[in-house]
Formats: C-alpha cells, structure tokens, sequence
C-alpha cells in the first residue's frame, strides 16, 4: 500500500488533484480509496455525489471517505475518557465525563482526532494499493502531520518521569513505608503500559509518514502567497523526514492573445513558476491551465488527470 498526502492553501486544487490522481490510478487497474481530512468537504462535490455518509463507492476499485470531523472528535475524547477510566481507576469517583465534555471545544483537540483517524483509516484500509488523503489548507494539515513526532518526544520524557516515580516507591518501601497497592515496577504500572502503548502508536505513525511508500504533492497556484505557503509547507515537512516529491500548479493562464488588462498578472505567474522551478527543482512538477470550468464527475476529472500523467508516473515509479 502507498499513501499520497495532497497539501496546499485553500483554494488551489488540492480535492480535484487528490480525486483526479485517484481516478488515473485506478483506470490503470489499481485499487484507490480517495480521504478528505478537511472540515470543509469538497470532495463529494467534486464527484458530484449525493450519497456521502461512510465510505462510498464511486467506481469499482474506487472508493471515498469524508471524515465527519465532529464525529471524530466525538470518537477521539471517548477514547480519552475509556483510557483514563482504565488507567487511572482511582479517579473513578469524578465524574470525568464531565471533564472530557470541556475538551471538545480545547486547542489541539480536532488535530488528534484527524490524527487519530488517518491511522484508523491507514490500518483498515491496508488491502487498497494507493490512499490518497486530501488535508486541509497549509496550517492545520502540517499540525496534524507533525503531532506524531511532537508526541513521541513528550512521551519518551514522560516515560523517564515515571521511572523515576517508580524508583521513588521502591526506595520508600525499601526502607519500610506503607504503600498499599500502588504499583512500583514498570511490568506492573498501568501508565507506563499506557505510555508505552502511545508510543508504539507514535512509531507505527511516524514509520507510515516517513516511508518511502509515503509522499506529499505540493498542489499550488502560481501567485505569490500560495508560492510562500507550499515553500513553507515544503521546509517543515522535509525537517520531519516525509518525502515531498510532486508539485502541481493550477490555474495557470495561457492566453493566446494580448489582454493589457492582465498584464500585471501574466508578468506575477511568470515570476512565480520560475521561482517554482528553483525552489522545487528536485520534483515532479506539473502544470494545469486555467480551465473554462471547475472539473466535476468523473468524466470531468479523467480530462483533469491528462494534465498530470507525469505525476501518475511518478506516484507509480516510486
């Protein structure tokens, strides 16, 4: 199985790459489940579906998935609450649902959830060829992306924070304290199997992320900010080990004759795919013209995906 992770601002293409690409796949005979992660859903638009409730086949050997965000904010804090129940039995007499209800509306909280169920979705889905997930814009897709790593670094020093918890009970019952049942070894911690079970889920993440089975396409429009943002998007997952291979420019404006009128904006979109060719020179780099029509059903998007055949190429040489 390889995954592909379109990222980008809003706006630029990012849900008509992702469904296009994952079209071409499949008329080449390969088994595709297309994923958006955005709270705002195109994705089902784009396909002009009317049936987006779980996963829906749209073709054989071609399925989607809209992420209820909600839901899976819902699904990520019961986890939470069972988690805590297990572990930390001796607050049961909270009540910490009470607590947990307060999290929903917290910072971070969506990112975990998407986080949680980009892995939910990796590990049931592992008999597809390709997963293709469709993020949301630049700042929320690369908090999400990064959150794996960030855990793994917190959790390995909260691991040495409660050895060192542990080698304090052991010291005091050495020396003849009263303890009760608490546990003072790690094969008998609780939170250190929780700990250790985070950890692994961290791992398992981070191997996906930086596999080469695993890479990121860069989906732009040749203006100045978006340019800034895929630069940004590029550093930062690059600095994390996930592999950015693709850069697709939309919208590109081919005219066949003069209009003074777009002059200043003719003269910004060369500037900025030369400066795409310089920032980006290592990729596969694809551009799309400005189409008479936004591409929607599948006809339409099999027309959007001749523009990208060299990405196809790339996604299946890699």
């Amino acid at each position: 199985m390889k995954i592909i992770i379109t990222v980008g601002k809003g706006g630029v293409g990012k849900t008509t790459t992702a469904a296009s690409l994952g079209i071409a796949l499949r008329d080449r005979g390969y088994s595709v489940l297309v994923v958006s992660l955005d709270p705002a859903h195109n994705l089902g638009d784009v396909l002009n579906l009317k049936s987006r409730s779980g996963k829906v086949k749209v073709l054989d050997n071609y399925e989607i998935i809209e992420v209820d965000v909600d839901e899976a904010v819902r699904k990520y804090l019961d986890e939470v609450s069972l988690m805590i129940k297990s572990t930390f039995k001796h607050l049961s007499v909270l009540n910490i649902d009470k607590y947990i209800d307060i999290l929903s509306n917290a910072p971070g909280v969506e990112e975990h959830a998407l986080m949680s169920e980009f892995k939910r979705i990796i590990e049931e889905n592992d008999d597809k060829d390709f997963i293709i997930f469709d993020m949301p814009p630049t700042g929320l897709s690369l908090r999400i992306l990064s959150l794996p790593f960030i855990h793994k670094s917190w959790l390995m020093e909260l691991k040495n924070l409660r050895k060192a918890i542990l080698d304090r009970r052991r010291m005091l019952k050495n020396i003849g304290e009263e303890l009760g049942d608490v546990p003072i070894d790690e094969s008998s911690d609780p939170v250190m199997r929780e700990l250790d079970n985070m950890l692994k889920e961290c791992e398992f993440l981070i191997g996906k992320l930086t596999s080469r089975d695993t890479m990121c396409i860069l989906v732009l429009a040749p203006e100045t900010l978006p340019l800034l943002e895929a630069e940004r998007a590029f550093r930062k997952l690059s600095s994390l080990g996930i592999s950015v291979r693709g850069c697709v420019v939309n919208k590109v404006l081919k005219l066949r004759e003069h209009v003074p009128e777009l002059k200043s904006k003719i003269e910004e979109q060369e500037r900025c795919l030369n400066e795409i060719k310089k920032v980006f020179k290592d990729m596969t780099i694809v551009e799309v013209p400005f189409l008479e029509q936004e591409p929607r059903g599948v006809d339409a998007l099999r027309r959007y995906a001749n523009y990208i055949d060299s990405l196809v190429d790339l996604v299946l040489r890699s």
